[in-house]
């Protein structure tokens, strides 16, 4: 029991730490873009208008969420002194994740 709670403590500190929330807002970006692609002539012969519309969005939703969560936690790891500082609430700096 102890180890399963301290499984999901480090989890959702992962996540928290990818900021799942903006993560969606990239992810919607790329989704709106394959759909503008899709409809250019010029991109026709490429995999973004070959391939079945929901395996092109989830392909963008997926490739814009996973950027966005490493640019994030890159950001994090970066900026974990100074969050030790003046943000003691975030993941590294609580000692939540290492």
């Amino acid at each position: 029991m102890v180890a399963m709670r301290l499984s999901l403590v480090r989890i959702f500190a992962a996540l928290q730490l990818m900021r799942i929330p903006l993560a969606a807002g990239a992810a919607v970006n790329l989704m709106f873009a394959t759909l503008l692609a899709r409809f250019d002539h010029s991109t026709a012969a490429l995999p973004i208008s070959t391939l079945p519309l929901w395996a092109a969005l989830l392909a963008a939703a997926v490739i814009g969420s996973g950027l966005f969560g490493f640019a994030a936690g890159m950001n994090d790891l970066l900026d974990a002194r100074r969050d030790q500082t003046f943000q003691r609430n975030r993941p590294l700096s609580t000692g939540r994740l290492t």
